[in-house]
């Protein structure tokens, strides 16, 4: 009776780390933003199919209204995708707000990779694939994820593109699915950059934090919040669904909510 009574905990606990939303919020001001702008941030939903998940994720953003919302690649699933699946959830985001999206890993290495773009572009969001949008105020740079490019090369290639992309004298903000390059982000000035990838660490420890990120390794420094360097900000989304590993521990879901204010509304 008493290995039934652990068992049901372990599921339950299980069940709770991976399908109770928790929400987030960042405010950030800069001289260089001519008006305030609510960004949602989501980030690797992997073709969840958590129904009580998802609901909580149009909730909160029917209640927040934000000004746009900011998908920072792995949508689908390499290992179980569903096109149809994604598409119908960008639709249900782009009721609320306008959808911006960047691929990640999972997209860049699916067979089916052609097939998800094509059917991304047709959807109801803007696909960004190198490309950068003047839009509310600033400058939204979105990359391509750097998946099957050599770890070698990942930071001269991120520098060349940032850099034909940027405008100087506006806040640039930049959506790549990769948090571990702080180092090269800061390096390029970029105001502000919206990451994933990472899931949290996945599983998330007393005392010692994060388990494991992809690209990063154990106990992985870049896995969620909001980090400084320079004049740089990176904010990682700890993401919404999982790939091979199907569960989370002490590691919620999350859905971030980024509050941008010209520098001057603070002096009033």
């Amino acid at each position: 009776m008493i290995y039934i009574s652990i068992i049901i905990v372990i599921i339950i606990i299980l069940y709770l780390s991976n399908a109770i939303l928790t929400v987030s919020s960042h405010a950030i001001t800069s001289s260089k933003l001519t008006q305030p702008l609510r960004i949602a941030h989501i980030s690797d939903f992997h073709n969840t199919r958590i129904r009580i998940l998802i609901n909580s994720i149009l909730k909160q953003l029917k209640n927040s209204r934000p000004d746009m919302i900011c998908i920072t690649g792995d949508l689908v699933d390499s290992r179980r995708t569903d096109i149809a699946q994604a598409v119908e959830f960008v639709r249900k985001l782009a009721e609320i707000a306008p959808v911006y999206y960047v691929t990640g890993n999972h997209e860049i290495r699916s067979s089916r990779h052609d097939e998800i773009l094509q059917a991304l572009h047709r959807s109801p969001m803007t696909v960004i694939e190198d490309e950068a949008y003047q839009v509310n105020g600033v400058n939204l740079i979105g990359l391509n994820d750097f998946y099957g490019i050599p770890y070698a090369k990942r930071s001269e290639l991120f520098t060349r593109k940032y850099q034909a992309l940027k405008k100087d004298g506006m806040f640039n903000i930049v959506l790549f699915h990769r948090p571990e390059m702080l180092e090269v982000y800061s390096e390029n000035g970029a105001d502000l950059v919206l990451s994933g990838h990472a899931h949290g660490g996945q599983m998330r420890f007393p005392f010692i934090g994060a388990g494991y990120a992809p690209d990063q390794g154990f106990r992985p420094a870049l896995t969620q919040g909001i980090h400084h360097k320079g004049n740089t900000d990176l904010i990682i989304s700890r993401g919404i669904g999982n790939s091979l590993f199907p569960f989370r521990l002490n590691n919620q879901p999350e859905l971030i909510f980024i509050d941008l204010k010209p520098e001057k509304q603070v002096e009033e």
